[in-house]
């Protein structure tokens, strides 16, 4: 997620993501939802570990995170 500059440190990514989240395995009914991140982007993977994401695999650039649907998500 990309946001104004002058919104940072404002505490809107975590109730943002979460809200997308949401909304993704709830309604939407969504099996996974995935994203990648620089390892190094200390802002991003606290907002994702907040939003309980879990580590699925790490490259030379990039963690790949995953939160999957417990409720049974059906759609790609």
């Amino acid at each position: 997620m990309v946001g104004a500059p002058e919104a940072r440190g404002l505490g809107l990514a975590q109730p943002a993501t979460a809200r997308l989240v949401d909304e993704a395995l709830g309604p939407w009914q969504m099996r996974d939802v995935q994203l990648e991140v620089a390892p190094a982007n200390d802002a991003a993977l606290a907002v994702y570990w907040a939003c309980d994401f879990k580590v699925v695999s790490a490259g030379p650039g990039a963690l790949r995170m995953r939160m999957l649907n417990n409720t049974g998500g059906a759609n790609d």
